[in-house]
């Protein structure tokens, strides 16, 4: 299940969409206040985006966690990263064919539709594992992912992004070497490492180790990541 938020109409052909993908704790008020801030910016600096999208693992259900511990124990129960990444890939699939069907029924216009789609993808923790878990898949469509604190991703470095990727690691994690995580992201092609001086969930207001500082300045770098010419790693 997703929330939606929609911005100015633009044509079939010029579409851009951003995708938030929600750690543990899902929909909160506070990812939602994120979503709109970034929407309102977009807005006022006139980016031609569709729309933006909070995708969750519980089906659009606001769970309303009293911590971490409970989030986590009911994620790993009842979802997990594989569920929760094939849940991601059936939106991301998913989106080409709806784009296509949305416009002119014909070959021409299809293929224009298809290249000039953009699509954008934010993951948080288990939302950037889950993203990173699919983003060697051929048929996503997505031209930029931004992953936040996925530590997970330490169990998938096999798999190689096939679109232009920015991981945001945080300053240390509890359970593993990141300097050895670091390491080998470093060595893939397309990826792009940004190295903060807070902690895992520092932009989760709900998280013990979110940060009001690490939050502002990560809102603004995450607008200027969002709009910033392709081809340009940070």
């Amino acid at each position: 299940m997703t929330d939606q938020v929609k911005l100015s109409p633009v044509s079939a052909n010029n579409i851009t969409n951003i995708y938030i993908v929600a750690d543990i704790f899902g929909i909160t008020p506070a990812l939602l206040e994120l979503k709109d801030e970034l929407a309102t910016s977009l807005a006022l600096a006139n980016k031609s985006v569709s729309f933006i999208i909070i995708v969750d693992p519980y089906q659009g259900q606001q769970m309303n966690f009293d911590n971490e511990t409970n989030a986590y124990e009911y994620f790993i129960e009842r979802v997990g990263v594989e569920k929760y990444a094939q849940h991601l890939y059936s939106i991301l699939s998913n989106q080409t064919i709806n784009l296509l069907n949305k416009s002119q029924n014909s070959l021409k216009a299809k293929t224009r539709a298809k290249t000039k789609a953009k699509t954008k993808v934010i993951g948080f923790s288990v939302g950037a594992a889950a993203m990173w878990s699919i983003s060697d898949k051929d048929n996503l469509n997505v031209e930029q992912a931004i992953y936040f604190y996925g530590s997970q991703i330490r169990h998938l470095t096999h798999i190689h992004p096939k679109m232009e990727s920015t991981v945001v690691l945080p300053a240390m994690e509890e359970h593993f070497d990141l300097d050895v995580l670091q390491e080998r992201l470093e060595n893939l092609s397309l990826i792009s490492i940004k190295r903060s001086r807070f902690y895992h969930g520092f932009m989760n207001k709900k998280s013990i180790n979110f940060d009001p500082q690490a939050y502002r300045t990560y809102n603004a770098w995450l607008f200027e990541e969002l709009t910033r010419p392709r081809g340009l790693l940070s």
